[in-house]
């Protein structure tokens, strides 16, 4: 019991969650932040395409961002450190 949640517990809110009609998963930096933050992610990523919650109407995948006007960057493809083309590889 590492995370001072019974296993049980963690195995009862999959199931849960996997014999959802529609579940989404949205998450804070608290997960990216932990030691083995990407880890973390790719641990809720996995669960969400092993239950097929993704690419349906009312499921997915939503980290949500420390600030709003980064959130609203990602979201718009407006963060220059994301998209393909940075000021680095302008020559």
């Amino acid at each position: 019991m590492v995370s001072g949640v019974k296993h049980e517990q963690i195995r009862e809110a999959a199931r849960l969650y996997a014999q959802a009609e529609r579940g989404a998963i949205y998450w804070g930096m608290g997960i990216s932040q932990l030691a083995h933050g990407t880890a973390s992610a790719l641990a809720l990523i996995h669960l969400a395409f092993l239950t097929g919650h993704v690419g349906r109407e009312g499921t997915g995948l939503n980290p949500l961002r420390g600030q709003n006007n980064v959130q609203g960057s990602s979201d718009m493809a407006g963060c220059p450190s994301t998209t393909p083309v940075t000021s680095a590889s302008i020559t």
